[in-house]
């Protein structure tokens, strides 16, 4: 962990030994419910999430304190996306695993519901199931709850996690704007323009 000491110049702080590399990491921005005492220490303090490439997903804070959030998932952590709303950690992993895990007002974490991605499509008649390139450039949040994802197809994914609902946006809608043959490799929102 780093800091910024004003000037632009960055120093580290803290390190974090896990076995592997650390391959996505997201910071938790809402505060939980605390005593008037535990607030002061709560506010000087970062905490956040990361995930390695031995799928193992760590809960740390600025101060040093590191611990694994449970048992390792199978495979590489690749995207970490924080739920405000919900307080739930969004976690993609390599084996496209989609798992939220619940965070709670006295900071422990419990897995939730987790969901297998995966995209189709037929190929010289037949059907191959492709893994998507799950990068922070194919995966967004496009509002409150709601993930976009390009899975590397002629559509872009929506899930919705507040309702688990899922539907896609196609580029065919697009008409005449794109060429048969493009693909949406990545995709970005912005919250100004919807």
């Amino acid at each position: 962990m780093w800091s910024n000491d004003g000037r632009g110049a960055l120093s580290d702080t803290r390190k974090y030994e896990r076995i592997g590399q650390i391959t996505a990491a997201v910071f938790v921005t809402k505060q939980p419910k605390l005593e008037s005492w535990q607030k002061r220490k709560w506010n000087q303090l970062s905490t956040f999430y990361f995930g390695t490439d031995q799928g193992t997903i760590c809960q740390a804070d600025d101060m040093g304190a590191c611990v694994d959030v449970e048992q390792p998932l199978k495979s590489e952590i690749c995207v970490m996306m924080y739920y405000e709303e919900k307080a739930r950690l969004v976690v993609i992993n390599k084996s496209l695993m989609l798992t939220q895990y619940i965070i709670a007002e006295d900071g422990r974490v419990t897995r939730g519901v987790q969901v297998k991605l995966s995209v189709s499509q037929l190929r010289a008649g037949r059907e191959v199931t492709e893994q998507i390139d799950v990068s922070g450039r194919s995966v967004v949040w496009a509002g409150s709850g709601l993930l976009a994802i390009s899975p590397q197809e002629k559509f872009v994914r929506m899930l919705d996690l507040s309702s688990d609902d899922s539907y896609t946006l196609s580029l065919s809608a697009l008409g005449d704007w794109v060429d048969k043959r493009d693909r949406a490799k990545m995709v970005a929102f912005d919250p100004v323009k919807r």
